[in-house]
């Protein structure tokens, strides 16, 4: 077969698409330790649609290191910056640093809110 296989399975998030690396057909099988699924679209593409959301590398200490990648994105809605902010880093096998320490998470922060519960 002739045709990479970034050109038939697909990532698809809103208007943009990515290439992904080999993975499993639904029903048909997995032929890599990528494990999603996709569903058949129109041209003989494959649109990758459930399975692995997320991979994370955690290397402990004392203060753990983390490099991490969300398949998707870090927001369902499609007109947040973050909808699809991850997918390139995915699409080409790309781990981004997680925060671990309050002071990271905290620089990082762009929206904070206060949630109350039951009195």
């Amino acid at each position: 077969v002739a045709v990479p296989w970034g050109e038939v399975k697909r990532l698809r998030r809103g208007n943009a698409e990515w290439g992904l690396s080999g993975d499993g057909l639904e029903r048909l099988g997995l032929d890599t330790l990528r494990a999603t699924a996709g569903a058949a679209l129109e041209g003989g593409k494959v649109l990758s649609r459930a399975g692995q959301g997320a991979i994370a590398i955690v290397f402990l200490g004392e203060a753990p290191v983390i490099h991490a990648v969300t398949a998707y994105g870090q927001s369902h809605d499609p007109e947040s910056p973050h909808f699809a902010d991850q997918a390139p880093l995915y699409a080409r096998h790309e781990l981004r640093h997680a925060p671990w320490t309050a002071g990271e998470i905290v620089s990082r922060t762009t929206v904070e809110r206060t949630v109350s519960g039951p009195r």
